[in-house]
C-alpha cells in the first residue's frame, strides 16, 4: 500500500540514559555529602526535605559568588559577600551535621539581611526604578518552605509587608517616588503585598499536595513493605508446618520400628528441620539402646560358650577349636588347647590385624 512507503516522522529525541545517570549521579553525590549520616539521630526523618535543603544551597551560595568579580574594586561590598559566603557555608555544615532548624535560619536571615540592607541604603535615592527590590523579600517566604513546615511562609509574608510599607511611608524617597506616592500611596503598595500573599498562598498550595502525596507514597512503601512481611510470614508458617508434618511423621515410623525390635531404625531429619533436635535426641537413644541390646547379647552368648567350655572340661572332652567364638573366652581357650598339646596345625589361624577376630564358633556353638 502506498501509505506503507511513507516514512514516519523523527522526533527529537530527548536526553540519553546515561546523560540523565550521570547528572543524577551528581545530584546523588551532593545531597549524600551535605546532608547526615543514615547513624545520625538527628538526621531528618523525610528524606525529600534533606535532599530539597541540599539542593537550596547551590543556587544561594552562587547568588552570593555571581557579583564577586564586579566588586573586586569595592573592598567594603567584596568583604560583605565573602562574610556572606562563609555564612553559608557555616549553615551548610550545621545541616550536614543535622541542625536543619539552625541551616535554615541562618539562610533565611542572611538572605532577608540582605535584601532589606539594599533598600535601606538607598536611603534618599530610592526611587520608583527600585521599587521591584521588595518583590525579591518573596526569596525569604519561598526558602522557609524547604526548612520548616509551609504555614511558616505566611509569618514571613507578614514580616515583609511590615517592611515595605514602614519604607514606603516613613523613609524619604527620591522625587518621582515621592510624587507617585503623594498621589497613589495605595496602588503602590498593593502590588508588591499582592504579589507576596499570592506567591506564598500558591506555593503553598503546590507544597502541601506534595507533602500530602509523599505521605500517601511512604505510607504505600510501608504498606507494601508489610504487606511483603505478611507473605513472608505465611510463607515461613507454611514452611514450618510441612516440616513439621514431615518430621513427625518421620519420628513416629522410627518409634514404631523400635517398638517392633529394630532398634537400628532412625528418623532421617536435616538440621534445617524444625524438629531435628527431637529427632537427633531419639537417634540417639536408640543407638544407645541398640548398643546395650548387642552388650546384652555378647554377654549371654559368652555365658553360654562359658557353660558348654566348663561342661567340656568336667566330663574331659577334647578342645578343638576350628574357628573362634567371638567371645572373650577365645584366649582362654587357645592358651587351653596349647597346655594341652594340640598340634598348631589343628589351632585356628590368627589375623595379623587382630589379636581375636570376631568369627562365629564351629564346634564350639554358642545357641
Amino acid at each position: 500500500m502506498q501509505s506503507s512507503s511513507l516514512s514516519q516522522p523523527q522526533w527529537p529525541q530527548g536526553p540519553n540514559k546515561q546523560q540523565v545517570d550521570r547528572e543524577r549521579s551528581i545530584i546523588n553525590w551532593w545531597v549524600r555529602i551535605t546532608s547526615p549520616s543514615p547513624n545520625n539521630s538527628k538526621r531528618s526523618h523525610n528524606a525529600w526535605r534533606e535532599e530539597v535543603a541540599s539542593l537550596i544551597f547551590i543556587p544561594i551560595m552562587f547568588n552570593v559568588l555571581l557579583p564577586i568579580p564586579a566588586a573586586l574594586n569595592r573592598p567594603i561590598q567584596l568583604a560583605i559577600l565573602g562574610v556572606v559566603f562563609l555564612i553559608d557555608v557555616g549553615a551548610l555544615l550545621l545541616k550536614r551535621a543535622g541542625f536543619m532548624t539552625a541551616a535554615g535560619l541562618i539562610l533565611m536571615s542572611t538572605t532577608e539581611l540582605g535584601l532589606c540592607t539594599s533598600i535601606l541604603n538607598l536611603g534618599g535615592r530610592f526611587d520608583s526604578i527600585n521599587l521591584p527590590l521588595y518583590d525579591d523579600l518573596i526569596q525569604v517566604s519561598l526558602l522557609s518552605m524547604a526548612f520548616f513546615p509551609p504555614l511558616v511562609a505566611f509569618g514571613i509574608v507578614l514580616i515583609n509587608c511590615g517592611f515595605l510599607i514602614a519604607t514606603l511611608v516613613l523613609l524619604p524617597h527620591a522625587p518621582d517616588l515621592s510624587q507617585h506616592l503623594a498621589a497613589s500611596l495605595t496602588s503602590v503598595i498593593i502590588s508588591p503585598i499582592t504579589l507576596q500573599i499570592i506567591s506564598t498562598f500558591l506555593a503553598y498550595i503546590i507544597v502541601a499536595a506534595l507533602i500530602k502525596a509523599i505521605r500517601r507514597a511512604d505510607k504505600a512503601e510501608q504498606l507494601a513493605a508489610l504487606e511483603s512481611q505478611v507473605i513472608e510470614q505465611q510463607r515461613k508458617d507454611i514452611q514450618l508446618k510441612e516440616q513439621l508434618n514431615f518430621g513427625i511423621t518421620e519420628i513416629l515410623s522410627t518409634l514404631n520400628e523400635a517398638a517392633n525390635g529394630n532398634f537400628a531404625a532412625r528418623a532421617p531429619l536435616k538440621q534445617d528441620n524444625a524438629l531435628w533436635r527431637i529427632g537427633y535426641s531419639i537417634n540417639n537413644l536408640l543407638a544407645r539402646v541398640q548398643g546395650f541390646r548387642n552388650e546384652k547379647a555378647e554377654l549371654e552368648k559368652t555365658r553360654r560358650v562359658a557353660a558348654q567350655l566348663t561342661t567340656m572340661l568336667r566330663t574331659g572332652q577334647r578342645l578343638d577349636l576350628e574357628n573362634w567364638t567371638g567371645t572373650c573366652l577365645d584366649p582362654i581357650i587357645v592358651e587351653m588347647m596349647r597346655r594341652s598339646s594340640t598340634p598348631p596345625s589343628q589351632m585356628p589361624p590368627q589375623r595379623p590385624s587382630q589379636t581375636i577376630p570376631p568369627i562365629r564358633p564351629t564346634r564350639l556353638n554358642a545357641p
